[in-house]
């Protein structure tokens, strides 16, 4: 079964989600036009305040159907607008984006043309198709507001969101150097703003630094905002980390909600770092703070909720993170129903904590519901519904349900290459992810081509010398022995083990694991010599990291007395069998027994392929326990590991 460690995990969509630049609402005093069209948008307006977004919607809808025979086109827009708005909050958001494009071109048709507006409602366009994964959109309506010069004098805290836009645009597709670039010209027109803003600016810096993946810069930046808060003497703001994400930065005042937001990315960046222990107290904080706040939204309570599950995952307390992504999910469901975006985030969480448990059916179930809300919520073709297609079809293979899965990872990679491009270290790791799902099958011969085009695509983008196109010589250097290519998979592993130790500590977990599977070929050649000195340095490397008595150690001594014996150095050999025997005793007597083997992100982490078939048999069944599957008695040997074991 897969094993990630939480030092692998990526940064949790939900925190990125909550910390992006949302939709900048300012709030003109533009009117309906009618006076029925003024009293149902005033209407709404009072319930967006309150937050009742149906309610505002259906205000807002009237608002709109009074003007529409009008002549009064300015008026249309600004109805639509409105509704658009509260179709946002309420996580409509493919409604959104018709209303907002609707309101778009009638003030682009308009002959009073009220510029000011129309840029406003470009730029709510814009970040709503760059939510939706409409990217080359985004980049058009982002790159014309930037172009206008007049605008940027005007109005340079529009034009500054525009260049955030497209930072993360930019970031999505890949095109790092261009983010850069970009956020520079953000941070340009961004000083053109005065310090009276300086905490939410230093908040947005954060974001984009951590969207471009710079989390040296981006820490210094979310410490300076909680201690910029927590000394600050103002009251604290009343919107809630949900609503505030969606308002314009135009507040002087530090608010606490900017502090809850920071504490939960500090704690995100802690566990990306390995240490549960900071990301637990960074967590902690925030849900004390906003049990204590009444004006605190219960949303920021479930986006909270979602991280501390996250955390507990890393912790290996999968019981807790289980209740606590089911506290998420019982929030969100009452506060925003059952079609809401942040309810996806809530399942996805649940989801892991499912089958970190073993429990791959209720894993399933959640997955398939979240797909169906994601499907409501941005279409058919989506890069988030690529993301979970290939969690579901993880989870599919883990159940043994092989064409199912193959089903589901066809879709992601199908997905993926529309909107990322066939081209793309996305499209990478998916097609790594189909031939997971062919080396589990056997079906070698098909999994080959896959990891090969992966390999180039990498080497494109990262260049060979990188951690990602390492990873993929390991994949196909496993295929290829698989099919007794043993000559061209060693010089593979061995040029991969090359380049991993250039660039990654003696005891990092990749470079043990390339060294592992090397040596796995070199004892299914009976090339014990070259086995040997790799294998004592990943029981060294085992020792250290899951104890002296453990599992992991027990399977080293293994294969080590295996070689021991081929060697003929008796002595050797007979006091690594002492020290095995004494440890399967205490296995045999331990009950508690556990494997961090929570559930991965398919789309940010690329799953190394075993080798299934290349161990020496071994004499007993505990090996189960660690999923060797080739036996003394070939009776026992398991042909598909992700279903029998």
């Amino acid at each position: 079964m897969s094993r990630v460690n939480s030092s692998s995990m990526k940064i949790p969509a939900i925190i990125v989600i909550l910390l992006s630049v949302g939709i900048v609402f300012s709030q003109n005093a533009y009117a309906a036009g009618s006076p029925d069209g003024n009293i149902y948008l005033d209407s709404g307006k009072q319930q967006f305040e309150k937050q009742d977004w149906r309610a505002a919607q259906r205000n807002f809808e009237l608002a709109v159907q009074h003007v529409e025979g009008g002549t009064d086109k300015v008026a249309r827009a600004i109805a639509l607008d409105w509704l658009a708005r509260a179709q946002f909050m309420e996580d409509r958001l493919l409604a959104a984006e018709g209303s907002w494009q609707r309101a778009v071109d009638i003030l682009s048709q308009s002959a009073v043309r009220d510029t000011s507006l129309l840029s406003d409602v470009r730029l709510r366009l814009a970040q709503v198709k760059a939510k939706l994964e409409k990217f080359s959109d985004a980049e058009r309506l982002y790159g014309a507001l930037l172009a206008n010069e007049a605008l940027g004098k005007k109005k340079p805290e529009l034009v500054a969101a525009a260049a955030a836009g497209l930072v993360r645009v930019y970031r999505q597709v890949g095109r790092n150097s261009d983010a850069a670039s970009m956020l520079e010209t953000r941070r340009k027109f961004a000083t053109k703003l005065g310090n009276e803003i300086d905490v939410s600016r230093q908040l947005d810096d954060a974001n984009l630094l951590l969207d471009l993946g710079n989390i040296a810069a981006a820490r210094p930046l979310y410490e300076s905002v909680v201690a910029a808060v927590a000394s600050s003497s103002s009251p604290s703001s009343p919107s809630s980390s949900s609503t505030s994400t969606f308002t314009s930065s135009s507040s002087s005042s530090p608010s606490h909600s900017q502090r809850r937001q920071a504490l939960l990315s500090l704690s995100a960046l802690d566990l990306e770092e390995g240490n549960s222990a900071e990301a637990e107290l960074a967590v902690n904080k925030a849900i004390s703070e906003i049990e204590k706040n009444e004006s605190a939204n219960q949303l920021s309570l479930a986006v909270a909720l979602i991280q501390r599950s996250n955390v507990r995952l890393a912790q290996e307390e999968y019981r807790p993170a289980l209740d606590s992504a089911q506290q998420a999910v019982s929030a969100v469901e009452k506060l925003m129903g059952g079609k809401s975006p942040l309810l996806i985030d809530a399942l996805r969480q649940r989801g892991k904590a499912y089958a970190a448990l073993d429990d791959y059916r209720a894993a399933e179930r959640d997955y398939r519901l979240l797909l169906a809300i994601e499907k409501d919520n941005f279409g058919e073709i989506s890069g988030c519904l690529s993301r979970d297609y290939a969690l579901l079809a993880y989870l599919l293979l883990e159940q043994g349900k092989y064409l199912s899965a193959e089903e589901y990872y066809k879709k992601s990679l199908a997905i993926i290459t529309r909107v990322y491009g066939e081209d793309s270290a996305a499209a990478a790791t998916a097609m790594n992810n189909l031939a997971l799902l062919y080396v589990n099958s056997g079906e070698f011969a098909k999994a080959e081509p896959l990891v090969r085009n992966a390999l180039e695509l990498r080497k494109r983008i990262y260049s060979e010398k990188s951690s990602s196109t390492t990873k993929s010589m390991i994949n196909l250097a496993t295929i290829l022995a698989e099919q007794n290519k043993n000559e061209a998979a060693e010089q593979l592993l061995q040029k991969a083990i090359s380049i991993q130790e250039d660039l990654l500590s003696p005891s990092h977990p990749d470079l043990i694991g390339s060294q592992r599977v090397l040596t796995e070929l070199y004892l299914a050649q009976g090339k014990f010599s070259e086995a040997e000195p790799l294998l004592r340095r990943i029981l060294s490397a085992d020792e250290s990291t899951y104890g002296q008595s453990s599992t992991a150690v027990a399977v080293d001594l293994e294969k080590l007395a295996t070689v021991l014996a081929e060697l003929k150095r008796e002595a050797e050999h007979i006091d690594v069998l002492k020290k095995l025997d004494e440890i399967k005793d205490k296995l045999r007597d331990d009950s508690g027994l556990s494997l961090n083997k929570f559930l991965s992100d398919a789309a940010d982490s690329d799953r190394e392929i075993v080798l299934p078939g290349q161990v020496r048999p071994v004499q007993d069944k505990w090996a189960l326990i660690v999923g060797i599957s080739n036996f003394k008695d070939s009776a026992i040997n398991l042909k598909y590991a992700a279903k029998d074991a």
